[in-house]
Order: structure tokens, then C-alpha cells, then sequence
């Protein structure tokens, strides 16, 4: 695979913003959510100095097609202490978790650059404070259905300054979906408690680099081409995706493929194709597989993936580990790359883990592990899929080691899981009837 050709070709499927306007300074008395989209839909390009104190938003700022926002570097944006809403989002959001995401009418040309926005913790960010709809909204800065942006130079974190902590779950930094020609880039994240990037599909031609986190509690980046009904705004394919230069805190990693069923009985696939992530440091895991929603026995309906999806054409490069044995939550860790879907073509490159083999084989941990986990989980049961069949085929790997050493046999970087009762994992939890099979696998030297 020629991923210096894939890159060229994710650079082409990108466009300049058009800023056509002068920018209007917003150095006003009094500045809130008001006013600053009164000056959007005034001026359409708005700068925020630093005011010496922070700027409280108690509805979310809206970003229509063609405005752009530009915050001082220190400038706090603050969620009100009454709001439950986002703290900024486009126009025409779309909830696509009921019928296929519409992709002929998102908003464009749209940039937000600067700022330190804060929300309170352990608060479930909504797309207004109606908090009516939009299951699946839960971002602190929230673009759906946008076509050529960027979000630039931000810092998006939970804040105390924002108010106390609630009791509900914690919300992404960065919720993106339905989205096409973007980047996102100098992000710096930290105790989100929740997903840092959060990508839904349909998503292609996008650029997601150096991100910075800290004390995430779940994926620092994630790439979703189906997700939960009430975690994600649309489902559909993800492709020609670039992230690059991402450091963590012994983070995890997701991508997520599989097949979103609508209430009609619709089918759409939701693959994840033709992606380069590398340069990503202090991961503990990247999770590779489809998962049911956690909150399925509460539901009147079945929210899963209707199969366990696609992951075709990826390279993996420089990427390094601190291994853990649990994950989120307490959930297990298999693999480095825990695979369970259908995953080809695929090339890793320049792993390196922080501990030794026989370390992380006395854990049971491989660098990549091939089938399904499964773990019980307080009132919710089973939150994996023990039935389920992983594959991988016409892999290349090349350069990894533990430790410093380098470890070269594929027998020793790969394991499957064993089908049925085999495993004792799967003991009195499911039929554990899922198992994972290799092909074709080359070890480069």
C-alpha cells in the first residue's frame, strides 16, 4: 500500500476557508452568547480579545455557513452554571440516528480558532437547553453536517470554574459527524472524563493532528462509523482520514465499524477505510470493534450493529504503548490493537511497548488479539459480544518491539481467541461462541 499516495490524496480532498470579510472586534462591556451571535450574524467574522475575566455562555454559540470566530489564546469561554446546552455548535445539526445522514445540505465554511472553553463536569452537554431530541449530542463543541472546517489552537477541558460537578455522564471535548473536508488541529484536552476527539461518520477528508490529553476516562481520539443511538448524531463510512502527532496520558485509542439498522429496518453500512494514524505516543490500547450499546437491557429496543463491520486499508506508524490490563471502566485488555471485525490490508509499523514481551505475555496481552472480549459490567451484564467473529488478513507489520527488543516473529505478535468455552473468560457469561482467525500476515524486516 502507498500511503505517502494516500496522503496526497486527503491533502487534495481538502479546501481553504474563505474569509472574504474583515474581522469585527467584539471588545464590548458586556460580552455573552448574545452578543456574540448577534455579531456573527452581523459581521459573519468575530475577534474576541482577551477581556481579563471569563465569558460565560448560558446558550450555545451558533456557526452558520460562512462565519468564522476567533478567541484570544487565554480567553476562558464558560458554560453557564444553569445551562445543560453546548458551548458552541454549527446551525443545522442533524440527528441522523433515526434515517441515513443527509449529506447534500451541511453548513460550509465555517473556522473557530482560540479560546479556553470549559464546562462543568460530569454533565451531559445537550444541543440546547431544551434538552429536547438529539439523544446523541453530548460534545463540548459540537459541528454536524459541516463541510470545510477547522477548529484551531483551542484548549477544551471540565472545569470546577464552571461550577460543581453533576451526575451524569461526562461530555466529549470535541463531537464531530456527517462531516467532509476539515481539520482540527492544536487541541489541547485534559480531564474530559469522555472522549477528547469524537468522530462519527459519515466522515471523510479530514486532518486531526497534533492533539494534546490528559486524564481522558475514554478514547483521547475516536473514529465511530456506527455508534450508540445516544453517543453519536449520524452513522455511515469513514474514509481518507489523517491523524498525526497525538499524545496522551496511557490513553485509549477506537476505531469502531459495523452496521447502523434504523427503526424502518434500513441497513447502511458504516466501514472504516483508507486512514493513516501515526505518531501517537502513550496509548494502552486501540480498540478495534464493534460494541453493542451498554445500555441495552433499559431500552425497548435493540441497539447493536447488525455485523461486526470493516477496517480496510489503514496504516498504523510510530506508535508506542503503556500497557494496562483494564481498560475503561474496568473492561479487559486483550490486545494492544484488540481486534474483533473484518480488518484487511492493513500495515503497523515502528510499535513500540514500554514493557517487556514476557511482561506482557504473562498478561495475556498480544500486540494484536484477534476476536471477542467480554466482560460483566455492575447492572448492565454483558457489554461485549462473546459471540463474535474477528478476521484479519493481508497484514504487514514491521519493527516492534518490547522493551528495546525486537520481536519479529508473527506467532509471538498475534493471537486469536479460542471459540467457545475454550477461553475461560467466557465462562458462564453468553454461549461464547466467537473466535478470531488470521490470514495472510507478513513480518517485514
Amino acid at each position: 500500500m502507498n500511503y505517502e499516495l494516500l496522503k496526497k490524496e486527503i491533502l487534495a480532498g481538502l479546501s481553504p476557508k474563505k474569509v472574504e470579510e474583515e474581522w469585527f472586534v467584539l471588545d464590548t462591556e458586556k460580552i455573552d452568547d448574545a452578543v456574540i451571535n448577534e455579531a456573527l450574524i452581523k459581521h459573519n467574522n468575530v475577534y474576541i480579545p482577551y477581556i481579563g475575566f471569563p465569558i460565560v455562555l448560558h446558550n450555545p454559540i451558533i456557526m452558520r455557513s460562512n462565519t468564522h470566530l476567533k478567541v484570544d489564546e487565554n480567553q476562558i469561554m464558560m458554560q453557564g452554571k444553569d445551562s445543560i446546552a453546548c458551548l458552541l455548535r454549527n446551525e443545522n445539526v442533524q440527528d441522523g440516528q433515526y434515517k441515513p445522514a443527509d449529506t447534500t445540505t451541511r453548513d460550509k465554511n465555517i473556522s473557530v480558532e482560540g479560546g479556553i472553553w470549559n464546562i462543568r463536569s460530569k454533565h451531559r452537554c445537550k444541543i440546547d437547553n431544551t434538552g429536547i431530541g438529539f439523544a446523541g449530542c453530548l460534545g463540548s463543541i459540537v459541528l454536524s453536517s459541516v463541510e470545510n472546517f477547522s477548529l484551531k489552537n483551542m484548549q477544551v477541558f471540565d472545569s470546577y470554574v464552571a461550577g460543581p460537578k453533576g451526575n451524569d455522564v461526562s461530555s466529549y471535548g470535541i463531537q464531530l459527524s456527517n462531516c467532509k473536508d476539515f481539520v482540527v488541529e492544536n487541541i489541547n484536552l485534559h480531564d474530559n472524563g469522555r472522549d477528547g476527539v469524537h468522530i462519527d461518520g459519515p466522515a471523510e477528508f479530514g486532518i486531526v493532528r497534533n492533539i494534546r490529553g490528559e486524564k481522558m476516562g475514554d478514547d483521547l481520539v475516536a473514529l465511530l462509523a456506527w455508534d450508540w443511538y445516544n453517543s453519536g448524531l449520524t452513522n455511515g463510512n469513514i474514509s481518507h482520514i489523517w491523524i498525526d502527532d497525538i499524545k496522551g496520558g496511557q490513553d485509549e485509542f477506537r476505531l469502531l465499524p459495523g452496521q447502523k439498522i434504523y427503526p424502518d429496518g434500513t441497513k447502511v453500512d458504516c466501514n472504516i477505510r483508507n486512514c493513516i494514524l501515526e505518531n501517537i505516543s502513550n496509548l494502552y490500547t486501540v480498540k478495534i470493534y464493534e460494541q453493542h450499546n451498554i445500555e441495552n437491557p433499559f431500552l425497548d429496543f435493540d441497539d447493536s450493529s447488525g455485523t461486526v463491520g470493516v477496517v480496510d486499508n489503514i496504516c498504523f506508524k510510530n506508535i508506542s504503548f503503556l500497557p494496562s490490563l483494564e481498560g475503561f471502566s474496568g473492561a479487559p485488555v486483550n490486545g494492544l490493537f484488540d481486534v474483533c471485525c473484518n480488518l484487511s490490508n492493513c500495515h503497523f509499523e515502528n510499535i513500540s511497548v514500554s514493557d517487556s514481551y514476557q511482561r506482557c505475555a504473562d498478561k495475556e496481552i498480544s500486540l494484536i488479539k484477534v476476536g471477542p472480549l467480554t466482560y460483566s459490567f455492575a447492572d448492565f451484564g454483558e457489554v461485549f459480544n462473546p459471540d463474535s467473529v474477528g478476521t484479519i488478513d493481508n497484514v504487514s507489520i514491521k519493527n516492534v518491539t518490547f522493551a528495546n527488543e525486537k520481536i519479529d516473529d508473527k506467532f509471538k505478535l498475534i493471537s486469536t481467541v479460542n471459540k467457545r468455552q475454550d477461553d475461560y473468560r467466557f465462562v458462564s457469561i453468553g454461549k461464547g461462541e466467537g473466535y478470531g482467525t488470521v490470514g495472510t500476515v507478513e513480518v517485514l524486516k
